[in-house]
């Protein structure tokens, strides 16, 4: 009896598991599609996050259906599957080839087979089933440990990213509406509402309307009234719709925080940052994406089976004297033969690292 409960407490778990997957990775993908914030986001940390050199240079060629990449043009799509999938799977071919197998094949309802033990033995895809073995390999985020689940890295602002855009929306209507009325309230010839699809007794009924409710109610903060010719309305307190932006604006530094990115690398606003301000925090940023580049380079390199020296984009300094000392050291680089880095090379790092 205690077995069957257990069993079916684990199915009800492992369904629970499947839907919160299936719901995140569809939410992730509507938002790729269709929202500015997190392309933004995505945008700008795989660019930051996908710029490092391996020494010697790894000879791997990555195949898709129709292209085939470099290691560190698959690098790139590699980090952008992460954040937006949560899932990475390569089939070995050989030892420098792989198929790069796309998660939007991937059968979220379900998609991992268990043995008897647990352990993962297949991936469910629309094209079939894809037999563990030692030719796949499978990067995943796995949010909770010991457990079969992958989410996008980022799945814990989704929320928060959807709400910011149907406020945005919801701001572009209001003043769409907003300036309709106060067009159609002040129209010299009522018979000019043809323009917005009314008649004009329509138009004269709601300017009649408008008038008499002026006439007799209060006027309260946000009302959109008209006035009668020759009279006089005293405004005590404007309507201002700013603190729609100051909202959006203080939302998107929390989702900027939440992912270690600086918020005015995704907003393009300087207005409220100083140039202190802006160096300390891109180098913060920089230091935290030169780790996670590590990071994801050495779980690579594990489990491709390969070894190289990795070099990262120096981070940026406030010091000037600082900076002095990384351009001596970059340039001591492009005469160290170990390395063979070029000058141009040298440049695009330190222009990533805001050093130039």
């Amino acid at each position: 009896m205690l077995a069957s409960t257990i069993q079916i407490d684990g199915l009800k778990w492992n369904s629970r598991i499947s839907s919160l997957l299936k719901n995140k990775i569809q939410q992730s993908v509507k938002l790729y599609l269709n929202s500015e914030i997190y392309n933004s986001l995505i945008n700008t940390i795989v660019n930051y996050q996908s710029n490092f050199r391996f020494s010697p240079d790894p000879k791997f060629q990555i195949f898709t259906a129709n292209e085939q990449w470099t290691f560190y043009e698959f690098f790139k799509e590699f980090r952008k599957a992460l954040i937006l999938f949560g899932i990475v799977i390569l089939r070995k071919e050989n030892k420098n080839n792989y198929e790069y197998i796309s998660p939007l094949l991937i059968n979220y309802a379900k998609p991992f087979e268990l043995d008897e033990n647990g352990n993962i033995s297949a991936i469910n895809t629309d094209a079939g089933k894809i037999i563990l073995n030692e030719d796949i390999i499978l990067f995943t985020n796995n949010p909770i440990a010991g457990i079969n689940i992958f989410m996008p890295e980022y799945h814990f602002i989704f929320d928060e990213i959807e709400k910011i855009e149907k406020f945005k929306s919801s701001i572009l209507t209001k003043r769409t509406i907003i300036s309709n009325i106060a067009l159609m309230l002040k129209m010299e010839a009522p018979e000019q509402g043809v323009y917005f699809g009314k008649t004009q007794e329509e138009i004269e009924q709601l300017q009649q309307l408008v008038q008499q409710q002026v006439s007799i109610s209060t006027i309260k903060e946000g009302s959109i009234i008209a006035t009668m010719p020759d009279t006089k309305l005293d405004v005590v307190e404007p309507i201002d719709s700013n603190y729609d932006e100051h909202y959006i604006y203080k939302r998107l530094c929390e989702i900027a925080s939440a992912v270690n990115v600086p918020a005015f690398l995704i907003t393009g606003d300087l207005k409220e940052l100083n140039y202190a301000a802006a160096r300390s925090a891109l180098q913060d940023f920089v230091v935290f994406s030169n780790r996670e580049i590590t990071r994801l380079a050495f779980m690579i390199m594990r489990k491709l089976g390969f070894t190289a020296r990795i070099t990262l984009p120096p981070p940026t300094t406030i010091s000037v004297a600082e900076s002095i000392k990384y351009f001596e050291f970059m340039n001591e680089l492009t005469k160290d033969e170990r390395y063979n880095f070029d000058v141009f090379e040298i440049k695009d790092k330190l222009k990533l690292g805001g050093l130039l």
